[in-house]
């Protein structure tokens, strides 16, 4: 059952226009620095008109979906308004100038939530301290995204920030992993795969740092000559901090080849709905033709991009997956 509630910032009061709305969708990304959206058809009603910055409460099933504030509406001569809502973390788009000390990508994430007033919970603190730094006129998206990378690079701990029904949260990937399986005989309905090497594939990692002592540039280089062999030379290549020792330069490349040292394999699915899943969260794919792509009988994967879609009675939902 579908509830979807209202609330009128400038007085507070609230109207449930559940019988109103139809052609919902709820979307959350986790790669791409987007805040979640619903989207949904509402049909005019002169007693309640949507106003920009009022709140909005949907629930499934008793299940709280999306908490958040009407941003766009778009209107037609059919007397149908469609409305866009964002969560929390739309405001993640504010620019400020921070600089930081050392510090981990938890702390970065409380301090700059808790600077602009951001209902916000750390679930899994991470322990990582990203290197000190200034950002000038940045997103607060792009600075804690900047700090998760840091992590991930140098600590192997991937860590998310979502909107959890209007608490933003700072949560491990681990803790996102379901059982749910997708596949042949289980929900999924149709599917669209795609492998590459073009776009983020590399098989030698060449990094470069200035050493202002010598005044000379130094060379680190990581490499699978099998890999070459197969695919031609395909090479990463980027700078890194001078501060850093030899240790750290080579552990760093080793990281990055392993990483990156493999074809992309990216599958679109449309299932059947279930709100376990959204962005983040971690299913079993059982898909025998993709066996041949190197896909296990039973894979994990990450959901990176997912779209819940509810019209005429049905709910569906559409996934972009990433193979962990």
């Amino acid at each position: 059952m579908i509830e979807m509630i209202i609330q009128r910032v400038a007085d507070g009061q609230a109207f449930d226009i559940s019988e109103l709305v139809g052609n919902i969708e709820w979307s959350t990304d986790i790669l791409d620095n987007q805040p979640g959206k619903l989207r949904f058809e509402y049909v005019e009603d002169d007693r309640i008109i949507p106003h920009y910055g009022d709140v909005l409460r949907f629930r499934f099933n008793n299940t709280g979906v999306f908490f958040g504030r009407v941003f766009t509406k778009s209107r037609t001569e059919k007397g149908v308004t469609e409305v866009t809502a964002y969560d929390s973390m739309r405001f993640l788009k504010n620019k400020h100038t921070y600089v930081l000390p050392a510090m981990t990508s938890s702390q970065i994430f409380s301090r700059l939530c808790g600077d602009f007033g951001l209902t916000h919970r750390v679930v899994d603190p991470s322990h990582f301290n990203v290197a000190a730094k200034v950002h000038d006129n940045e997103s607060l998206f792009d600075i804690i995204d900047d700090a998760l990378g840091q992590t991930i690079l140098n600590n192997r701990q991937w860590y998310i920030i979502r909107d959890n029904f209007g608490v933003l949260e700072h949560v491990h990937l681990n803790r996102l992993q379901t059982s749910l399986v997708v596949g042949d005989e289980s929900m999924a309905s149709i599917y669209d795969f795609t492998g590459s090497i073009n776009e983020d594939t590399f098989n030698q990692v060449r990094l470069v740092r200035e050493n202002q002592d010598t005044q000379r540039r130094e060379v680190y280089m990581v490499k699978d000559s099998n890999n070459i062999r197969l695919w031609g030379l395909l090479q990463y290549h980027n700078s890194v901090d001078e501060n850093m020792n030899f240790a750290q330069i080579q552990a760093r490349a080793k990281r990055q080849l392993e990483a990156k040292n493999r074809p992309t394999r990216d599958l679109k699915i449309t299932a059947l709905g279930d709100l376990q899943i959204r962005a983040g969260n971690g299913i079993v794919l059982a898909i025998e033709r993709l066996r041949s792509e190197g896909f296990a009988a039973a894979q994990r994967a990450l959901v990176s991009h997912c779209t819940h879609v509810w019209d005429n009675g049905t709910h569906e939902m559409d996934l972009e997956i990433k193979v962990v």
